[in-house]
């Protein structure tokens, strides 16, 4: 049985959409002459074992995922382009750095020391983009006085409301969705800036579907993205169209890296209290992320 998830944005209070989105998306599919097309969404199997499963019908991920962690197993179909509002621009997208309201940090240089809160290490917008500011601040590897995996965006904004941490990245997409259907759990947050654009998370389906069933599924999904009007799940969603891309353009996402490695700041890597701990790391010891999609 085929599998498909939007796992990325499925906060209990927008799946009405969600799922209305994927109706749609199902229909589109279907209209394009694909066979196989799940009827509903897979939300009780963990996504990484989605995105390494040949039973993968269509899904979408983060950058990371897509050329790094999955690179043997998704297939890029289209980028998203989320509303202005979001603080997204075209098919870029950003993360909110989040502290406390009555924090008196200014930028990023006031957070030496604090605690930080990452989503996960596999995440771009949750660590990543805060790894890329971080870096050229840090001393002899370390940034920040202490790093916690929450396990999501929105695990991630309340460690930073309630005092378990003092600082997190947040995807500005999940925060507007936050803003919108569960203000309260951005009570007493501010946003200290905005991180530095890269490609919004992209749908992608199984490497082990025909050439043919790709092409028709990517012409559906950046048809039915792009009406206009836009339907009603899709402005709860803030989504506002799709474009095809080339997965050069999420190489951005690995130059970062490369660049903090250069810079020896390993703090936010899971491997990287271990590296501080023991001193080891060299120049040539220096450990590189390559995309072998």
């Amino acid at each position: 049985m085929r599998l498909a998830s939007l796992p990325m944005y499925d906060i209990e209070e927008a799946r009405r959409a969600t799922d209305a989105l994927w109706q749609a998306l199902r229909r589109a599919f279907l209209r394009e002459g694909l066979a196989d097309v799940p009827e509903q969404l897979t939300r009780d199997t963990p996504v990484v074992s989605q995105w390494g499963s040949p039973d993968l019908f269509f899904s979408q991920c983060c950058g990371y995922d897509l050329v790094f962690g999955f690179s043997s197993t998704l297939e890029l179909l289209a980028m998203p382009r989320y509303a202005q509002e979001t603080g997204c621009s075209a098919y870029d997208y950003r993360s909110c750095i989040i502290i406390r309201e009555n924090s008196a940090a200014a930028d990023i240089d006031d957070l030496r020391g604090a605690i930080c809160a990452v989503n996960g290490f596999n995440s771009y917008s949750g660590t990543g983009s805060l790894r890329a500011l971080a870096a050229p601040l840090s001393r002899n590897g370390r940034f920040f006085g202490g790093v916690k995996v929450s396990g999501s965006h929105t695990r991630s904004a309340e460690m930073v409301r309630t005092g378990d941490a003092d600082v997190a990245a947040i995807d500005c997409v999940t925060y507007a969705l936050l803003g919108r259907h569960r203000p309260q759990a951005l009570s007493g947050l501010r946003v200290l800036r905005r991180t530095d654009p890269v490609p919004a998370p992209p749908y992608v389906a199984c490497k082990n579907l025909a050439s043919d069933a790709i092409a028709r599924m990517r012409t559906a999904l950046i048809s039915e993205l792009s009406r206009r009007p836009q339907p009603a799940h899709c402005d709860d969603l803030f989504i506002d169209g799709a474009e095809s891309a080339a997965l050069a353009a999420y190489s951005r996402l690995l130059a970062e890296d490369e660049k903090s490695l250069r810079l020896r700041y390993y703090e936010l890597y899971p491997t990287g209290t271990a590296l501080l701990r023991a001193g080891e790391a060299s120049a040539e010891e220096t450990p590189r992320l390559t995309a072998s999609g």
